[in-house]
């Protein structure tokens, strides 16, 4: 064989050689990275149990669902509270303008009755001199 043709196992060798050497690093490279996303992942595990815990009641007190059903409820109460407040409160304007309306019209009726009297006085004074004068005059 010719001296190229000797070289040419070499030359293959090398890069195979070469090539598996690449593969080595990236493959630690990898195992390295993978190691870091490991650790992220279970710190990540740990956060998400305790977040569980909060939500879900394992922590010593009530769970953050059964707190958010409390509230609800409450709010549901609240709500309802405040509609029967409105419909007492459209019952108490409702009494306030009767008594308003009430007051007006007793208002009215005293002016009236005065009136009457003020008009009153005047013909009862007019009765009262003409019978003293028919009196005085009928009697010598």
């Amino acid at each position: 064989m010719t001296d190229g043709m000797q070289q040419i196992p070499t030359i293959v060798l090398e890069q195979l050689i070469k090539g598996l050497e690449t593969t080595q690093d990236q493959l630690q490279k990898n195992s390295v990275q993978m190691a870091e996303l490991r650790g992220e992942v279970k710190g990540l595990t740990k956060e998400v149990e305790k977040v569980n815990h909060i939500l879900r009641g394992d922590n010593g007190s009530s769970s953050l669902l059964s707190r958010m059903t409390v509230i609800e409820t409450v709010c549901t109460d609240v709500n309802s509270d405040v509609e029967k407040l409105k419909l007492q409160t459209k019952d108490m304007s409702a009494i306030e303008s009767w008594v308003a309306s009430q007051k007006a019209a007793n208002r009215v009726a005293i002016e009236g009755k005065w009136k009457l009297y003020a008009a009153a006085i005047p013909g009862i004074l007019a009765l009262i001199s003409v019978l003293v004068t028919t009196f005085l005059v009928v009697t010598p």
